[in-house]
């Protein structure tokens, strides 16, 4: 459920999606008291029959469904549970490989499936109107073989992200596959949640079987066969100090590489500064005190 205040008045819009047998989806959203009406009653994973619903073409600003129609609820609309049809499938997933994540365009939605090789205590953030809010890190691992971190916001950074620290730290081996994550740059390409998001923890597809027979070979040690992967998000390579010296000599686009050398001098009268204990609005003024 959204809500939302135009310049019209107020207002709440749900939406969900469909499949059918044919394998084709949809989208369904309704408005206002529809929306209440509705929204407490639509269960993931259940048939439902839809009767008259008003069909309209898609809104890419809001539907990034294959579909290029899809169905707004009225007051008359009816919707009903039905009962379980094995020609219907429960999920539909257009899976992407995460080494093609890099060359995606922000906001595009996407669906992906990897083992879970890490998993982050929820924290707190603070946005920019000044409200809090949780999120959770996770990395993904493929079969490219390849990494990316996924960040878990608001409803499934505590339900299902608790879930996966826990299973994680376990030992168990996680298989999550996410349907309709979001491309974000966050220090390079991340996936992130959004409300329509949905996880899946060791779905009942090839998929899964295919990604925990790989590991299986490599010797079922998820942390070592990370560390052999490239990093989505950087996608950067080793290079010796010289090797840096003479590539971004001329260049005038920052570049970014690993390198690997021994420390020999820290610099410790400039990394850190007394700051300002007082506190402006509630929050502490942190400006360099002098």
């Amino acid at each position: 459920m959204h809500h939302f205040n135009k310049p019209q008045g107020q207002g709440c819009v749900f939406s969900f999606d469909i499949i059918d047998c044919e394998n084709t989806e949809i989208r369904i959203t309704s408005f206002n008291e529809v929306a209440d009406l509705h929204y407490m009653n639509i269960q993931l994973g259940a048939i439902y029959t839809i009767l008259g619903g008003t069909v309209k073409p898609t809104n890419r600003l809001y539907n990034k469904l294959n579909s290029q129609l899809e169905i707004f609820l009225q007051d008359a609309s009816k919707v009903s549970l039905s009962d379980d049809d094995l020609t219907i499938p429960k999920h539909q997933f257009s899976f992407k490989p995460l080494n093609e994540i890099m060359q995606m365009t922000n906001n595009y939605l996407v669906d992906v499936i990897g083992i879970v090789i890490c998993v982050d205590p929820s924290s707190t953030i603070r946005r920019r109107d000044d409200t809090k809010v949780l999120r959770r890190s996770i990395k993904l691992m493929d079969m490219s073989p390849c990494t990316i971190n996924v960040t878990l916001w608001v409803p499934t950074t505590q339900k299902e992200g608790t879930q996966l620290q826990e299973m994680y730290h376990s030992h168990h081996v996680v298989a999550l596959a996410i349907k309709s994550g979001r491309v974000t740059k966050d220090n390079g390409k991340v996936i992130s949640t959004l409300a329509s998001t949905h996880l899946f923890t060791d779905p009942s597809i090839e998929e899964t079987k295919q990604l925990k027979s790989r590991l299986e070979q490599n010797g079922g040690d998820v942390i070592s066969s990370s560390t052999e992967t490239i990093d989505v998000p950087l996608q950067i390579t080793r290079k010796t100090i010289v090797d840096i010296e003479e590539q971004t000599m001329h260049s005038k686009q920052p570049v970014q590489h690993i390198v690997k050398a021994t420390i020999r001098f820290i610099k410790s009268n400039s990394i850190f500064y007394p700051s300002c204990p007082l506190e402006i609005d509630g929050k502490q003024c942190k400006k360099r005190a002098v």
